[in-house]
């Protein structure tokens, strides 16, 4: 029978050497010792082993539960924890990242080995109970109509896409909340609808969603829906959620008629930060202007110049929220990334909202790929604006060449190996929902762009890099 592979994460030499003798005498193969998260991740995805045993405090940017949490989404291989601490709040985010075990040291064989056994035997069944949850969720995502399902209390417990466009609510923010909150029904000719989860819940009876209600998305639009809220009995008769289907009317004959057509798209959800910098900036530069032309004595002196340079520069930036409002399918075209940038600072300067907080770097050598440069523009100014609005946030921004490694490639991005160009940001540490959803909103305005994004956490606090590909003949210089 072949030995089960374990890798060893214990930053403390002496400390993994005795782990080793321990794990070899009862058996298993040890492929490999790592004292950092960095290096834990790189020796997992060259070894790949069947198990990692994982010290909880670890030196240097990642700890062992944020390295679990790399590993668990990337590479899908159980972590078992070897820890000295059991404090409440080690638990509560050891938890957050499903560990197959925990053992406390100082720990004895036996326990090593029942926890090490425990996860070998339990993982394939987590694995299969994730791929089926998988499967569900593409397949609830290919149905065209909106979906949501919640628990016995009536709280969200999935959600497919359609119902994310049509509520404005995305899946990670909607989870655990009511459904009542989630689907917000009037009646066109004002107020509230009944609340038909409640009385689909206590009756036991399907209720229909009738073309006259209209809900009420989380941007304030109004739009009719058509439904049906099913209770889902289990074979004890017991209730154990509601199955709510529903789709969007044409929206002629709505009060959304006369309102933009909401999208959830990434493209319109960064800019949120990105559109409130640039109109606060914009609303400053009219005021002033106004206030100078209050004051000037006599036109065409160097206070009317100044007005119309500020005005000028005001109606850039109505003009860029106008297109960051309707940014579609990609604009791809050749751009050389030094020059880009160099246009783009003083844009970016305004939305970090200090020069002191944003310095900018050019690679020495030209950077020529393919890109949507309004697109490029919106990620990265909002990727500026989201760290420079954190407690005493700046950020340095540059330009250069990344040779991704297959085993980097393969863990972090969904790119093939090789040279790209890269914009990095390194900036302040962010927030988990903040960290979250600027990922997810940078990789939905990059992918497009056949490129990718990762972040990573640093000693200085965050590091974001967006990596596109190199026009043809480029990556040869």
């Amino acid at each position: 029978m072949t030995k089960p592979k374990i890798l060893i994460v214990e930053d403390e030499q002496v400390v993994a050497a005795d782990i080793q003798d321990c794990l070899e005498r009862l058996g298993y193969a040890v492929v490999g010792t790592a004292a950092s998260g960095i290096a834990a991740i790189r020796k997992a995805v060259e070894a790949q082993p069947d198990l990692v045993l994982m010290d909880i405090r670890l030196k240097g940017a990642m700890d062992g539960i944020e390295t679990a949490r790399e590993l668990h989404a990337h590479l899908d291989i159980p972590v078992v924890f070897l820890s000295a601490y059991a404090d409440a709040e080690i638990l509560e985010r050891a938890k957050g990242v499903c560990p197959a075990g925990y053992v406390l040291k100082p720990f004895d064989e036996r326990s090593v080995r029942s926890a090490i056994e425990l996860a070998l035997h339990n993982h394939p069944r987590t694995r299969r109970i994730a791929g089926d949850a998988r499967r569900l969720e593409l397949a609830l995502n290919v149905v065209e109509d909106g979906l949501i399902v919640t628990g016995p209390d009536g709280c969200v417990a999935a959600m497919n896409h359609a119902a994310e466009v049509l509520t404005g609510w995305r899946r990670e923010e909607a989870q655990g909340k009511k459904i009542a909150q989630l689907l917000p029904l009037v009646k066109p000719q004002g107020g509230l609808a009944g609340n038909l989860f409640a009385v689909a819940a206590y009756e036991r009876e399907p209720q229909v969603l009738s073309e006259g209600l209209e809900l009420v998305t989380r941007q304030g639009w109004h739009r009719r829906v058509q439904g049906t809220v099913t209770p889902l009995i289990d074979e004890e008769q017991r209730l154990i959620g509601l199955a709510v289907k529903f789709r969007a009317l044409p929206s002629q004959a709505t009060r959304e008629a006369a309102a933009p057509e909401p999208v959830l798209l990434a493209s319109q959800r960064l800019p949120g930060r990105l559109v409130e910098a640039l109109a606060l900036e914009l609303v400053g530069r009219v005021e002033k202007a106004l206030k100078r032309l209050t004051d000037a004595d006599t036109p065409g002196g160097p206070e009317w110049q100044e007005i119309r340079n500020r005005l000028a520069v005001a109606g850039e930036l109505a003009r860029r929220l106008a297109v960051y409002g309707q940014l579609g399918e990609p604009a791809m075209r050749p751009l050389e990334l030094n020059s880009w940038l160099a246009e783009v600072g003083p844009l970016a300067t305004l939305v970090a909202g200090n020069p002191t907080r944003l310095s900018l770097r050019c690679e020495n050598s030209s950077l020529h790929v393919c890109a949507d440069p309004m697109r490029l523009e919106c990620a990265i100014l909002g990727a500026i604006a989201e760290m420079c609005s954190q407690p005493d946030g700046s950020v340095e921004l540059t330009t250069g060449r990344t040779r991704l490694l297959e085993a980097f490639a393969r863990a972090f991005t969904r790119l093939e190996p090789g040279e790209y160009a890269s914009l990095q940001l390194v900036g302040p540490g962010l927030p988990q929902p903040v960290w979250a959803s600027l990922e997810h909103d940078l990789r939905s305005l990059v992918w497009p762009m056949s490129g990718d994004v990762h972040l990573e956490k640093t000693a200085q606090g965050t590091c974001v890099e967006v990596y596109l590909p190199l026009a043809a003949g480029e990556e040869k210089r």
